[in-house]
């Protein structure tokens, strides 16, 4: 099985730049969306409703991420941040395959190769 995932993500960390993309998935991970409040009923159901609060983004959620993506940003390196989410966002459909911190590393080893 990681064997199989060492492929799956190379193959995604491999795409060369796409700044349609980059733009997608940095909107996607800083967006925040407004928080919902319930209420319990008397008749035992639940009532929800929106809140004046935004709720936390993805990268509040995972704040290592959040400062590989702002060492990647001050470094104006696009590339990086782009591998970062699209990496994240392939953990995040199967994240019991493998650790999130080897996705790191299979972004700085491709940034390595192609030094």
């Amino acid at each position: 099985m990681c064997s199989n995932f060492r492929v799956q993500i190379l193959e995604i960390l491999r795409k060369p730049y796409d700044k349609e993309e980059h733009e997608r998935l940095m909107q996607e991970i800083t967006k925040r969306k407004p928080q919902h409040k319930h209420r319990d009923l008397h008749s035992g159901g639940v009532k929800f409703y929106p809140s004046d609060k935004m709720g936390k983004s993805l990268l509040d959620h995972h704040l290592v991420l959040k400062r590989k993506i702002e060492g990647a940003v001050s470094a104006n390196n696009g590339l990086k941040q782009l591998n970062l989410s699209r990496g994240f966002f392939f953990w995040l459909q199967d994240f019991s395959l493998i650790s999130w911190l080897n996705i790191f590393n299979m972004a700085t080893y491709l940034e390595n190769l192609k030094k």
